[in-house]
This record gives C-alpha cells, sequence and structure tokens, in this order.
C-alpha cells in the first residue's frame, strides 16, 4: 500500500499535539513564576502544533507568548531564532533573561552562545559539554536558584527591599518550614550585605522557561 508521507505528516502532528506528558513539578513551577516573571515558550516545532500541546498540559494562561521555528523561520541553536524571539519581547530583555530547557544542542548551546543565562534540566546526569551557567535535575530545584542565585544582578539602590521580598518569596517555596523569626533574620542580614557591597546596581532576573522542560 502507497503511503503519503504528506498526510502520515500530518496525522503526525495531529496526535503530538494532543500529546502532553507533564514532567513531575512543571505545571507547579510554571504556575509559581507566572506570578513574578514574564514566561515564554521556545521551540523547534510547528506553532498550531505546540500551542496546542500547552493547551492540553493545562498551561494555556501561563505564558505570554509560544515562539515556534515554524513560524519564525529559523530552529535553535540558530542564533537568528533567538534574534526573532528578543525583536518580539525586546533585546534589552536580553540580560534579565534565563534559559531552561533539557536539550543541550539546541537549548543551551543556543542560549550559550547568544549571551543567554542558561539552566540545563538534567535529571539523568549526562555530561555538560557546553558550559551551562546552572543544573537541576529536578525542576522543583529552579526556584531556589532563581530567587537565590540570579535574582541579584542590575537594580537601582531602591529595588533592593522589593528584590529581597522576591527572594523571601522563593525561599518560603522552597523552606516552607522557615519560622516567622529566620526568615526576618535571612531577609535582614541580606539587605545589610547589598547596601554594604552592592553599591551601584543589582539585577533582577526575570524567567523563561523552555518548552523542553515543560
Amino acid at each position: 500500500t502507497d503511503i503519503d508521507p504528506l498526510d502520515l505528516n500530518s496525522r503526525f502532528r495531529l496526535g503530538l499535539s494532543k500529546s502532553a506528558v507533564l514532567i513531575p513539578g512543571a505545571l507547579e513551577l510554571c504556575r509559581t513564576l507566572s506570578e513574578k516573571v514574564d514566561l515564554y515558550v521556545v521551540t523547534n516545532g510547528f506553532i498550531d502544533t505546540q500551542a496546542q500541546r500547552v493547551k492540553a498540559a493545562g498551561l494555556e494562561g501561563l505564558f505570554k507568548g509560544v515562539f515556534a521555528s515554524q513560524a519564525i523561520g529559523f530552529e535553535k541553536p540558530e542564533a537568528r531564532y533567538f534574534d526573532a524571539v528578543f525583536e518580539a519581547i525586546g533585546r534589552d530583555k536580553i540580560p534579565q533573561t534565563i534559559l531552561l530547557g533539557d536539550s543541550l544542542s539546541s537549548d543551551m548551546k543556543g542560549g550559550k552562545d547568544y549571551g543567554l543565562t542558561t539552566c540545563w534540566f538534567n535529571p539523568k546526569g549526562k555530561e555538560d559539554t557546553v558550559g551551562c551557567d546552572h543544573q537541576i535535575s529536578k525542576l522543583e530545584d529552579f526556584l531556589p536558584l532563581l530567587g537565590e542565585e540570579i535574582t541579584y544582578r542590575m537594580a537601582e539602590q531602591e529595588d533592593i527591599e522589593s528584590l529581597c521580598d522576591m527572594a523571601m518569596y522563593f525561599m518560603r517555596e522552597k523552606y516552607p518550614q522557615m519560622t516567622a523569626e529566620q526568615e526576618a533574620e535571612i531577609r535582614a542580614q541580606r539587605v545589610d550585605f547589598l547596601h554594604r557591597n552592592l553599591n551601584t546596581n543589582i539585577y533582577g532576573y526575570m524567567g523563561f522557561v523552555g518548552n523542553e522542560a515543560v
């Protein structure tokens, strides 16, 4: 029997669009981050397929946009792909972005080459051949990383208080057993440290979640 490759491809894409198996912790992570930062999907694929997968996974409404290679005309890890993304969301967002993904060859290499901060979701403990900025084996580890490692980069001095508020929010998510007294002490120490050691700028990082990690 002759097989129509176009029909086969169409059926495959239809089936793919209806499949959405979430990694443990993905929904909770996206819900938490969407309340604090702007989230986008960056994917090599067809826009209609990926948009349907986001919807099927129960993630609709949590992302500000879906950037699919089919619509852009280029794929990760090409720089032209990321050019299109940041032309859309603003090139000033480049230093404010962290790219979370599970593919070394497309996500991490592409992000690293483009100058983005990268976080590799590496549950199997594979070798990092790219030199990622961060690695996590569980999605739940991304929140403290974002709150404790990335939150302080470049913000005006008057934003130190709000940045510490965000950092403590992420710490409470990670350490729910933390008492009010402990939280107050940690927060006071951080505020004091920032005022004494960072006299110019600190940067509040935004979140950028790739679809491979969803």
